[in-house]
């Protein structure tokens, strides 16, 4: 019998399984990734639903109950195509839980971006963030911004107010000069 763990908010029940020495081991809760832009060859930023499932297996297997996808600076279409696929897929027993979406990008500085690509930089647009919002079913958690760029505080000021407190989503400052 393999050891289990059942739990909601606290642990129900576990059992260590037939054989096994947890001697001198520990029980930690399950690991929360709230940065993962994926693994084992697959994009958050452009993989299907079918491909997550293999993604929250991945996780799970490896001691991550949540993850949070994190989108790179890609094209807006492939930013609307990441947040459909993110939006059909539905979580498996067993698998990690997708706890939401963290943009990464397109709103950071061409002069700090890292890894993000340059070419689709873009100003701080809360049109272009309420539709990927929506097309991921309100799943946006996180947001990066470069706060320096043209367009940023007044982004961050209404993306502020226009998202009800239970869905509050977190602005972070990043890929910029501050």
């Amino acid at each position: 019998e393999s050891a289990s763990i059942e739990f909601d908010s606290h642990i129900r029940s576990f059992s260590p399984g037939e054989g096994m020495d947890a001697c001198g081991a520990y029980i930690i809760p399950g690991l929360i990734d709230v940065h993962t832009h994926g693994a084992m060859g697959i994009d958050a930023s452009d993989c299907t639903a079918e491909q997550i499932h293999h993604l929250a297996q991945f996780y799970s297997d490896n001691g991550v109950t949540s993850f949070c996808f994190t989108t790179l600076t890609v094209p807006a279409d492939e930013l609307r195509s990441a947040m459909k696929n993110i939006r059909a897929y539905e979580r498996f027993g067993g698998e990690a839980k997708c706890t939401g979406v963290h943009l990464e990008g397109p709103f950071v500085s061409r002069g700090k971006c890292g890894a993000q690509n340059p070419d689709n930089i873009r100003k701080p647009d809360i049109a272009l963030f309420n539709e990927l919002n929506e097309l991921s079913g309100g799943m946006v958690r996180l947001i990066t911004v470069a706060p320096e760029v043209e367009g940023a505080l007044d982004f961050i000021v209404e993306g502020l107010h226009r998202v009800p407190r239970p869905q509050h989503r977190g602005l972070r400052s990043g890929h910029g000069r501050l």
